[in-house]
């Protein structure tokens, strides 16, 4: 299996844009070289960093479980 990090530097940002303060934390993903040989030909494809598409990809995710969710103290059939 190969490692690929999910973080991005802290890098300048562009001419006339300012400068973010996100509180950033580095993230492992551990998966097979092919599955992120595929993820990063996607990111490429669309210009973005491996980084921006998977946590794109994940956000999108978040939202649709988010939306999906049971309310608090109810689990769905089947849930643990």
């Amino acid at each position: 299996m190969a490692t690929a990090e999910l973080a991005d530097t802290n890098r300048m940002p562009a001419p006339g844009r300012p400068k973010q303060n996100f509180d950033r934390r580095r993230v492992e993903l551990v998966a097979e070289a092919d599955w992120i040989a595929r993820v990063n030909a996607q990111a490429e494809r669309l210009g973005l960093t491996l980084s921006a598409y998977v946590r794109q990809a994940v956000t999108l995710k978040m939202e649709k479980d988010e939306a999906e969710a049971p309310p608090q103290g109810r689990r769905k059939p089947g849930g643990r």
